[in-house]
Protein backbone atom coordinates (compact mmCIF):
# COMPACT_ATOMS: atom_id res chain seq x y z
CA UNK A 1 0.00 0.00 0.00
CA UNK A 2 1.49 3.35 -1.08
CA UNK A 3 1.62 6.27 1.30
CA UNK A 4 -0.06 9.39 -0.15
CA UNK A 5 2.08 12.49 -0.55
CA UNK A 6 1.28 15.58 1.55
CA UNK A 7 -0.30 17.15 -1.51
CA UNK A 8 -2.58 14.17 -2.14
CA UNK A 9 -3.67 14.20 1.50
CA UNK A 10 -4.31 17.94 1.29
CA UNK A 11 -6.44 17.51 -1.84
CA UNK A 12 -8.55 14.89 -0.10
CA UNK A 13 -9.06 17.25 2.85
CA UNK A 14 -10.02 20.13 0.55
CA UNK A 15 -12.49 17.94 -1.37
CA UNK A 16 -14.05 16.72 1.88
CA UNK A 17 -14.40 20.22 3.28
CA UNK A 18 -16.09 21.59 0.16
CA UNK A 19 -18.50 18.65 0.01
CA UNK A 20 -19.63 19.08 3.62
CA UNK A 21 -20.08 22.86 3.56
CA UNK A 22 -22.95 23.70 1.21
CA UNK A 23 -23.59 27.39 0.52
CA UNK A 24 -26.60 29.27 -0.76
CA UNK A 25 -25.66 31.24 -3.87
CA UNK A 26 -27.29 33.09 -6.75
CA UNK A 27 -27.25 31.35 -10.14
CA UNK A 28 -28.66 32.10 -13.58
CA UNK A 29 -31.46 29.81 -14.78
CA UNK A 30 -33.51 29.83 -18.01
CA UNK A 31 -36.13 31.73 -16.02
CA UNK A 32 -33.79 34.33 -14.49
CA UNK A 33 -31.84 34.56 -11.25
CA UNK A 34 -32.53 32.08 -8.45
CA UNK A 35 -30.89 30.83 -5.26
CA UNK A 36 -29.58 27.32 -4.81
CA UNK A 37 -27.40 25.37 -2.41
CA UNK A 38 -24.03 24.20 -3.66
CA UNK A 39 -20.86 22.60 -2.29
CA UNK A 40 -18.63 24.30 -4.87
CA UNK A 41 -15.48 25.91 -3.46
CA UNK A 42 -14.90 29.66 -3.49
CA UNK A 43 -12.44 31.06 -6.04
CA UNK A 44 -10.08 34.03 -5.91
CA UNK A 45 -8.84 35.39 -9.24
CA UNK A 46 -5.50 37.23 -9.09
CA UNK A 47 -4.92 39.81 -11.86
CA UNK A 48 -1.49 41.51 -11.73
CA UNK A 49 -1.54 44.81 -13.64
CA UNK A 50 1.02 47.32 -14.87
CA UNK A 51 -0.17 49.79 -17.55
CA UNK A 52 -2.72 47.41 -19.08
CA UNK A 53 -5.58 49.88 -19.62
CA UNK A 54 -5.94 48.79 -23.25
CA UNK A 55 -6.80 45.21 -22.28
CA UNK A 56 -8.01 45.31 -18.67
CA UNK A 57 -11.72 46.01 -19.40
CA UNK A 58 -12.02 43.01 -21.69
CA UNK A 59 -10.11 40.85 -19.21
CA UNK A 60 -12.46 41.81 -16.37
CA UNK A 61 -15.52 41.29 -18.58
CA UNK A 62 -14.35 37.73 -19.29
CA UNK A 63 -13.95 37.06 -15.58
CA UNK A 64 -17.35 38.44 -14.61
CA UNK A 65 -19.09 36.50 -17.41
CA UNK A 66 -18.03 33.11 -16.10
CA UNK A 67 -20.67 30.41 -15.80
CA UNK A 68 -19.52 29.80 -12.22
CA UNK A 69 -21.74 31.19 -9.41
CA UNK A 70 -20.69 34.87 -9.08
CA UNK A 71 -21.18 34.79 -5.30
CA UNK A 72 -18.28 32.34 -5.10
CA UNK A 73 -15.80 34.44 -7.13
CA UNK A 74 -13.51 37.08 -5.65
CA UNK A 75 -11.35 39.20 -8.01
CA UNK A 76 -8.19 40.89 -6.77
CA UNK A 77 -6.46 43.32 -9.14
CA UNK A 78 -2.88 43.97 -7.98
CA UNK A 79 -1.49 47.17 -9.48
CA UNK A 80 2.26 47.64 -9.70
CA UNK A 81 2.21 51.41 -10.26
CA UNK A 82 0.21 51.96 -13.46
CA UNK A 83 0.19 55.43 -14.96
CA UNK A 84 -2.22 54.84 -17.87
CA UNK A 85 -5.55 54.83 -16.00
CA UNK A 86 -5.69 51.12 -15.09
CA UNK A 87 -6.65 51.97 -11.50
CA UNK A 88 -9.50 54.18 -12.70
CA UNK A 89 -10.87 51.28 -14.72
CA UNK A 90 -10.89 49.08 -11.62
CA UNK A 91 -12.66 51.82 -9.66
CA UNK A 92 -15.40 52.01 -12.28
CA UNK A 93 -15.90 48.23 -12.26
CA UNK A 94 -16.15 48.16 -8.46
CA UNK A 95 -19.44 50.06 -8.64
CA UNK A 96 -21.00 47.13 -10.50
CA UNK A 97 -19.03 44.27 -8.95
CA UNK A 98 -18.62 44.44 -5.15
CA UNK A 99 -16.51 41.25 -5.23
CA UNK A 100 -13.73 43.20 -7.00
CA UNK A 101 -10.88 44.67 -4.93
CA UNK A 102 -7.81 46.71 -5.84
CA UNK A 103 -4.49 46.01 -4.13
CA UNK A 104 -1.33 48.10 -4.47
CA UNK A 105 2.06 46.54 -5.18
CA UNK A 106 4.59 49.30 -4.35
CA UNK A 107 7.60 47.10 -5.16
CA UNK A 108 6.43 46.76 -8.76
CA UNK A 109 7.82 43.23 -9.15
CA UNK A 110 5.20 40.71 -10.16
CA UNK A 111 6.25 38.14 -7.57
CA UNK A 112 5.66 40.60 -4.73
CA UNK A 113 2.25 41.50 -6.14
CA UNK A 114 1.10 37.91 -6.56
CA UNK A 115 2.20 37.02 -3.04
CA UNK A 116 0.38 40.08 -1.69
CA UNK A 117 -2.75 38.93 -3.51
CA UNK A 118 -2.26 35.39 -2.23
CA UNK A 119 -2.17 36.60 1.37
CA UNK A 120 -5.31 38.69 0.83
CA UNK A 121 -7.21 35.89 -0.97
CA UNK A 122 -10.17 34.29 0.79
CA UNK A 123 -11.09 31.69 -1.84
CA UNK A 124 -10.42 27.97 -1.54
CA UNK A 125 -8.93 28.01 -5.06
CA UNK A 126 -6.62 30.65 -6.56
CA UNK A 127 -6.73 31.31 -10.31
CA UNK A 128 -4.18 33.61 -11.93
CA UNK A 129 -5.21 35.66 -14.97
CA UNK A 130 -2.95 38.24 -16.62
CA UNK A 131 -4.53 41.53 -17.67
CA UNK A 132 -3.84 40.92 -21.37
CA UNK A 133 -5.35 37.43 -21.19
CA UNK A 134 -8.97 36.58 -21.98
CA UNK A 135 -10.47 33.39 -20.58
CA UNK A 136 -13.33 31.29 -21.94
CA UNK A 137 -16.73 31.51 -20.15
CA UNK A 138 -16.26 28.02 -18.68
CA UNK A 139 -12.62 28.53 -17.65
CA UNK A 140 -13.11 28.70 -13.87
CA UNK A 141 -15.72 25.95 -13.81
CA UNK A 142 -13.43 23.55 -15.66
CA UNK A 143 -10.44 24.45 -13.49
CA UNK A 144 -12.45 23.77 -10.33
CA UNK A 145 -13.77 20.47 -11.70
CA UNK A 146 -10.26 19.29 -12.59
CA UNK A 147 -8.89 20.18 -9.15
CA UNK A 148 -11.81 18.56 -7.34
CA UNK A 149 -11.24 15.35 -9.31
CA UNK A 150 -8.22 14.97 -7.02
CA UNK A 151 -5.50 13.82 -9.43
CA UNK A 152 -3.91 17.21 -10.17
CA UNK A 153 -2.32 19.68 -7.78
CA UNK A 154 -2.38 22.53 -10.28
CA UNK A 155 -4.38 22.69 -13.51
CA UNK A 156 -4.37 24.89 -16.59
CA UNK A 157 -5.13 24.73 -20.27
CA UNK A 158 -3.99 25.68 -23.74
CA UNK A 159 -3.76 29.28 -24.85
CA UNK A 160 -3.85 30.96 -28.23
CA UNK A 161 -1.72 34.07 -28.87
CA UNK A 162 -3.56 36.91 -30.62
CA UNK A 163 -2.37 40.01 -32.49
CA UNK A 164 -4.25 43.13 -33.55
CA UNK A 165 -1.90 44.42 -36.26
CA UNK A 166 -0.11 42.50 -39.07
CA UNK A 167 3.08 42.58 -37.00
CA UNK A 168 1.18 41.40 -33.94
CA UNK A 169 -0.46 38.62 -35.93
CA UNK A 170 2.94 37.46 -37.21
CA UNK A 171 4.36 37.52 -33.68
CA UNK A 172 1.37 35.54 -32.39
CA UNK A 173 1.81 32.95 -35.15
CA UNK A 174 5.52 32.59 -34.32
CA UNK A 175 4.89 32.22 -30.59
CA UNK A 176 2.25 29.57 -31.25
CA UNK A 177 4.53 27.67 -33.67
CA UNK A 178 6.08 24.43 -32.32
CA UNK A 179 9.54 25.78 -33.23
CA UNK A 180 8.82 29.34 -32.20
CA UNK A 181 8.99 31.09 -28.84
CA UNK A 182 9.97 28.35 -26.44
CA UNK A 183 7.70 25.46 -27.51
CA UNK A 184 5.80 23.88 -24.63
CA UNK A 185 3.31 20.97 -24.56
CA UNK A 186 0.59 23.08 -22.99
CA UNK A 187 0.44 25.25 -26.10
CA UNK A 188 -0.37 22.35 -28.40
CA UNK A 189 -2.11 19.79 -26.18
CA UNK A 190 -5.05 18.01 -27.81
CA UNK A 191 -5.82 15.76 -24.87
CA UNK A 192 -5.28 16.05 -21.11
CA UNK A 193 -1.62 15.47 -20.24
CA UNK A 194 0.84 15.84 -17.37
CA UNK A 195 3.26 18.68 -18.10
CA UNK A 196 6.13 20.62 -16.47
CA UNK A 197 4.10 23.80 -16.20
CA UNK A 198 0.86 25.36 -17.40
CA UNK A 199 0.00 28.85 -18.59
CA UNK A 200 -1.21 30.82 -15.53
CA UNK A 201 -2.92 27.94 -13.70
CA UNK A 202 -5.38 27.25 -10.87
CA UNK A 203 -4.30 26.06 -7.42
CA UNK A 204 -5.75 25.12 -4.07
CA UNK A 205 -4.82 28.17 -1.99
CA UNK A 206 -3.42 26.12 0.88
CA UNK A 207 -1.23 24.16 -1.52
CA UNK A 208 0.12 27.38 -3.02
CA UNK A 209 0.96 28.65 0.46
CA UNK A 210 2.54 25.33 1.37
CA UNK A 211 4.86 25.50 -1.66
CA UNK A 212 5.96 28.97 -0.56
CA UNK A 213 4.18 31.26 -3.01
CA UNK A 214 5.80 33.02 -5.94
CA UNK A 215 9.53 33.64 -6.24
CA UNK A 216 10.03 37.39 -5.87
CA UNK A 217 13.48 37.32 -7.51
CA UNK A 218 11.97 36.37 -10.87
CA UNK A 219 10.27 38.87 -13.19
CA UNK A 220 9.35 36.16 -15.72
CA UNK A 221 9.00 32.37 -15.80
CA UNK A 222 7.64 32.52 -12.24
CA UNK A 223 4.94 29.99 -13.19
CA UNK A 224 7.51 27.46 -14.36
CA UNK A 225 9.65 27.91 -11.24
CA UNK A 226 6.63 27.54 -8.98
CA UNK A 227 5.46 24.37 -10.73
CA UNK A 228 9.02 23.02 -10.56
CA UNK A 229 9.05 23.43 -6.77
CA UNK A 230 5.64 21.79 -6.63
CA UNK A 231 6.67 18.76 -8.67
CA UNK A 232 9.78 18.24 -6.55
CA UNK A 233 7.45 17.88 -3.55
CA UNK A 234 5.27 15.27 -5.25
CA UNK A 235 2.67 17.51 -6.92
CA UNK A 236 1.27 16.97 -10.42
CA UNK A 237 0.58 19.57 -13.12
CA UNK A 238 -2.31 18.88 -15.52
CA UNK A 239 -2.97 20.56 -18.86
CA UNK A 240 -6.55 20.17 -20.06
CA UNK A 241 -7.18 21.46 -23.63
CA UNK A 242 -10.83 22.09 -22.71
CA UNK A 243 -9.59 24.95 -20.47
CA UNK A 244 -9.10 27.69 -23.05
CA UNK A 245 -7.66 31.20 -22.97
CA UNK A 246 -6.30 33.80 -25.39
CA UNK A 247 -3.44 36.22 -24.80
CA UNK A 248 -2.66 39.46 -26.63
CA UNK A 249 0.95 39.66 -27.78
CA UNK A 250 3.09 42.78 -27.91
CA UNK A 251 2.53 44.81 -31.06
CA UNK A 252 6.11 45.67 -32.08
CA UNK A 253 9.37 43.84 -32.70
CA UNK A 254 11.04 45.99 -30.05
CA UNK A 255 8.54 44.88 -27.41
CA UNK A 256 9.01 41.27 -28.54
CA UNK A 257 12.78 41.58 -28.11
CA UNK A 258 12.35 43.04 -24.62
CA UNK A 259 9.88 40.30 -23.67
CA UNK A 260 12.08 37.39 -24.74
CA UNK A 261 15.13 39.13 -23.37
CA UNK A 262 13.46 39.01 -19.96
CA UNK A 263 12.29 35.41 -20.46
CA UNK A 264 15.73 34.13 -21.39
CA UNK A 265 17.48 36.12 -18.66
CA UNK A 266 15.23 34.89 -15.88
CA UNK A 267 15.35 31.35 -17.22
CA UNK A 268 19.12 31.51 -16.82
CA UNK A 269 18.66 32.93 -13.31
CA UNK A 270 16.17 30.20 -12.42
CA UNK A 271 18.55 27.53 -13.68
CA UNK A 272 21.09 28.67 -11.09
CA UNK A 273 18.48 28.13 -8.37
CA UNK A 274 17.19 24.83 -9.79
CA UNK A 275 19.91 23.16 -11.92
CA UNK A 276 17.66 20.26 -12.94
CA UNK A 277 14.86 22.48 -14.29
CA UNK A 278 16.26 22.79 -17.84
CA UNK A 279 14.43 20.87 -20.58
CA UNK A 280 15.79 19.82 -23.96
CA UNK A 281 13.31 21.96 -25.89
CA UNK A 282 14.81 25.07 -24.27
CA UNK A 283 18.36 24.27 -25.42
CA UNK A 284 18.47 24.83 -29.24
CA UNK A 285 18.51 28.64 -29.14
CA UNK A 286 21.19 28.96 -26.39
CA UNK A 287 23.31 26.30 -28.13
CA UNK A 288 22.97 28.09 -31.48
CA UNK A 289 24.14 31.35 -29.90
CA UNK A 290 27.01 29.67 -28.06
CA UNK A 291 28.30 27.79 -31.13
CA UNK A 292 28.00 30.80 -33.43
CA UNK A 293 29.84 33.24 -31.17
CA UNK A 294 32.48 30.68 -30.30
CA UNK A 295 33.19 30.05 -33.98
CA UNK A 296 33.14 33.79 -34.68
CA UNK A 297 35.66 34.59 -31.96
CA UNK A 298 37.93 31.70 -32.92
CA UNK A 299 37.60 32.84 -36.53
CA UNK A 300 39.70 35.93 -35.78
CA UNK A 301 42.68 33.56 -35.62
CA UNK A 302 41.49 30.46 -37.52
CA UNK A 303 40.01 31.20 -40.98
CA UNK A 304 37.96 28.01 -41.23
CA UNK A 305 36.10 28.88 -37.97
CA UNK A 306 34.91 32.17 -39.44
CA UNK A 307 33.66 30.38 -42.54
CA UNK A 308 31.92 27.82 -40.36
CA UNK A 309 30.23 30.63 -38.40
CA UNK A 310 28.96 32.26 -41.60
CA UNK A 311 27.80 28.86 -42.88
CA UNK A 312 25.91 28.27 -39.64
CA UNK A 313 24.29 31.69 -39.94
CA UNK A 314 23.32 31.06 -43.57
CA UNK A 315 21.84 27.68 -42.65
CA UNK A 316 19.85 29.28 -39.84
CA UNK A 317 18.57 31.96 -42.22
CA UNK A 318 17.32 29.27 -44.58
CA UNK A 319 15.76 27.29 -41.74
CA UNK A 320 13.84 30.30 -40.42
CA UNK A 321 12.77 31.16 -43.98
CA UNK A 322 11.16 27.71 -44.18
CA UNK A 323 9.45 28.30 -40.82
CA UNK A 324 8.20 31.70 -42.01
CA UNK A 325 6.85 30.05 -45.16
CA UNK A 326 4.95 27.56 -43.00
CA UNK A 327 3.41 30.49 -41.09
CA UNK A 328 2.59 32.29 -44.37
CA UNK A 329 0.83 29.22 -45.77
CA UNK A 330 -1.42 29.15 -42.71
CA UNK A 331 -2.10 32.84 -42.15
CA UNK A 332 -1.31 34.67 -45.39
CA UNK A 333 1.77 35.71 -47.33
CA UNK A 334 1.68 39.30 -46.06
CA UNK A 335 3.01 37.93 -42.77
CA UNK A 336 6.02 36.16 -44.31
CA UNK A 337 8.78 38.73 -43.73
CA UNK A 338 7.34 39.73 -40.36
CA UNK A 339 7.32 36.09 -39.24
CA UNK A 340 10.90 35.66 -40.49
CA UNK A 341 12.07 38.65 -38.43
CA UNK A 342 10.06 37.46 -35.40
CA UNK A 343 11.73 34.02 -35.50
CA UNK A 344 15.16 35.68 -35.47
CA UNK A 345 14.23 37.96 -32.57
CA UNK A 346 12.70 35.19 -30.47
CA UNK A 347 15.53 32.69 -30.95
CA UNK A 348 18.46 35.08 -30.60
CA UNK A 349 17.09 37.18 -27.74
CA UNK A 350 16.17 34.03 -25.83
CA UNK A 351 19.58 32.46 -26.49
CA UNK A 352 21.75 35.49 -25.68
CA UNK A 353 19.78 36.60 -22.62
CA UNK A 354 19.80 33.02 -21.32
CA UNK A 355 23.60 33.09 -21.09
CA UNK A 356 23.48 36.60 -19.62
CA UNK A 357 21.15 35.41 -16.87
CA UNK A 358 23.27 32.32 -16.25
CA UNK A 359 26.44 34.41 -15.84
CA UNK A 360 24.86 37.13 -13.66
CA UNK A 361 24.87 36.67 -9.86
CA UNK A 362 21.46 36.13 -8.32
CA UNK A 363 19.87 39.28 -6.83
CA UNK A 364 19.57 39.32 -3.10
CA UNK A 365 15.91 40.02 -2.57
CA UNK A 366 13.94 39.00 0.52
CA UNK A 367 10.98 36.70 0.01
CA UNK A 368 7.65 38.42 0.49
Amino acid sequence: MSIPSPFEAKREQEAASTQTAPREVWVVTPYGWATTCTDLPTVTVLVPVLNEAAYLPRCLDCIFRQDYPPDLIEVLVIDGGSTDGSRDIVTLYRHRHPNLRLLVNPEGWIGYGLNRGLRAATGDIVVRVDAHTFIAPDYIRRCVAALRAGQATVVGGVFQPMGETPTGQAIAAVIAHPLGGGPAPFRHARRPMWVDTVYLGAWWRETLLQVGGFNVSLAANEDFELCYRLRRRGGRVLCDPAIRSWTMVRRTFRALAQQYGRYGYWKGQMLKQHPLSLRWRQLPAPLLVLIFWTLWLVGWHVPWAARAAMGLLAGYAGFTAVLATDVALRYGWRLWWRAWVAFWIVHWMWGMSFWAGLCTPLPRRPRS
